[in-house]
């Protein structure tokens, strides 16, 4: 896991059972099949100080205004 998440909308993971199954930001709640499927969208993108800005919910709030 990264250590701290990059992105400026993002809130929260959400935990179940001591497991991270998804992530809560400004503009969405994702929720991940399994480990290996948060982890492809979390480290590219979350917790990515390059790649936050290429998240497809980081564009929609800013095209928005949000």
């Amino acid at each position: 896991m990264p250590k701290e998440m990059c992105c400026p909308y993002f809130s929260y993971e959400i935990v179940k059972n001591d497991a991270r199954v998804g992530v809560k930001c400004k503009g969405a709640t994702i929720r991940f099949p399994n480990k290996e499927a948060r982890r492809m969208f979390v480290y590219p993108y979350c917790g990515s100080v390059k790649g936050f800005n290429e998240c497809p919910v980081y564009k929609f709030l800013e095209s928005s205004g949000q």
